[in-house]
């Protein structure tokens, strides 16, 4: 975060992803009532329901990937993931996802 402006980068996205590693151990709306709790704790409520809205959205773009048939010419299935991304993320796709997709691992 700076200057107060929730900073949607790759840091972040390991930063819910390490949460998420939760399931099986505890459910959806308990791993977010921890990672808001270690948010508020560490940023103040504001902040931290900013990047919890962006949880939020990174959990919809997960059950959307999920849900889709993406192709199996990785090719075309990495444009599909951008594609989602940014249809998510817009603009701060680039800064979340940009070295992974660059590095053609998504």
């Amino acid at each position: 975060m700076a200057s107060g402006a929730l900073r949607m980068d790759a840091a972040l996205v390991r930063r819910f992803e390490h949460y998420l590693s939760l399931i099986g151990e505890f459910e959806l709306g308990e791993i977010r009532v921890l990672l808001q709790a270690d948010l508020r704790d560490e940023l103040g409520t504001a902040a931290a329901d900013v990047v919890i809205a962006g949880f939020d959205r990174y959990v919809a773009l997960r059950e959307a990937v999920a849900a889709s048939e993406l192709s199996d010419d990785l090719a075309t299935r990495l444009q599909q993931l951008r594609e989602l991304r940014r249809d998510y993320f817009g603009a701060d796709a680039e800064a979340m996802f940009g070295a992974e997709e660059a590095a053609g691992s998504c």
